[in-house]
């Protein structure tokens, strides 16, 4: 994952086909430490990455690949600012101007 106050690239595994366009996101972490809520965004590409069906099994079961994914965030809040500048300088060796 990349995380930016300008936006989001992140990988994930898609069931189905990809859509384009404007969303919305949510960005969280499992520990409750972080939660954006309502992160207003375009899509800026959608990629398959790589094969997630190795075992030949599964694959006949299901089919879903692991896709590449940018977002560009549109009119971030002051508070969604600040939560982003926050992870970054707590979580990251990065920094934020």
């Amino acid at each position: 994952m990349s995380f930016s106050l300008g936006g989001l690239s992140f990988e994930y595994v898609a069931m189905d086909s990809a859509r384009g366009g404007n969303a919305t996101v949510e960005v969280f972490l499992l520990d409750g430490s972080l939660h954006i809520h309502s992160l207003r965004c375009v899509v800026a590409y959608d990629v398959e990455s790589r094969r997630s069906t190795e075992d030949s099994q599964l694959e006949a079961a299901y089919t879903f690949t692991t896709r590449s994914c940018g977002v560009r965030f549109l009119l971030l809040s002051e508070r969604q600012k600040s939560q982003i500048k926050n992870f970054i300088l707590e979580h990251t060796r990065g920094s934020v101007s």
